[in-house]
């Protein structure tokens, strides 16, 4: 992608993992950081992806989120990041999103519905002259960036991740809330602390800082 914007790749920065592609890139400078070695400018971009998801769920709810939700949200974090200027970027005018593929900054009127709001989407089935439902019930999750403003959501009926153009918002009744909990509860996903997520190295491998525990992802 940046090659084909016309930027010429001098270094990438990386970890462990990314060693077996190092002479796959020979043309390009691959510094693999030491284990346990820390990346300022990467854990500061973590760090404020985790603040964003902290954000976005505090006020859902749910007790418990499914995976396709954490996804979602993590997801958005990153989009809304790159829809502006970033911060010391090459450009103090033009955000990553519109430097990395051309696209016009933000606009607000697409932005329809609020992620984990609940709605009703319309399915086109064939034949129509059956008794399956006309409509499907739905978590919103992401916009879709398409031109048609299309947003992508969770299905309470398959949990699968689903892309609608239109649909109708309504109010949370407490049969959705039981139904996106119970998906979380048989994907193991664990119950947020506090109304925010859990954060861990991995599973029971708490992340610690300045020798005191910290949120876990």
């Amino acid at each position: 992608m940046y090659e084909a914007r016309g930027f010429t790749i001098t270094r990438i920065e990386a970890d462990q993992e990314f060693a077996c592609i190092a002479n796959d890139i020979l043309h390009i400078d691959l510094n693999i950081a030491a284990a346990d070695d820390h990346v300022a400018e990467v854990e500061r971009s973590i760090r404020t992806v985790k603040e964003r998801r902290r954000c976005s769920v505090q006020g859902l709810p749910f007790r418990r989120i499914p995976k396709a939700m954490v996804r979602a949200v993590i997801e958005g974090a990153h989009k809304t990041l790159n829809q502006f200027p970033a911060k010391n970027g090459v450009s103090d005018v033009m955000s990553p999103l519109t430097i990395m593929t051309a696209r016009p900054s933000v606009d607000y009127n697409d932005l329809k519905i609020d992620f984990g709001a609940y709605a009703q989407v319309f399915e086109d089935n064939n034949p129509t002259n059956t008794v399956k439902n006309r409509t499907t019930g739905v978590i919103a999750l992401t916009p879709t960036g398409n031109a048609q403003c299309g947003y992508y959501v969770m299905s309470l009926t398959t949990g699968r991740r689903l892309s609608r153009q239109q649909w109708d918002e309504l109010l949370m009744p407490d049969g959705v809330i039981a139904a996106v909990e119970a998906m979380a509860v048989a994907e193991r996903q664990p119950v947020m602390a506090n109304g925010g997520p859990v954060f861990e190295w991995s599973p029971g491998i708490t992340i610690m800082n300045e020798g005191r525990p910290r949120d876990r992802t």
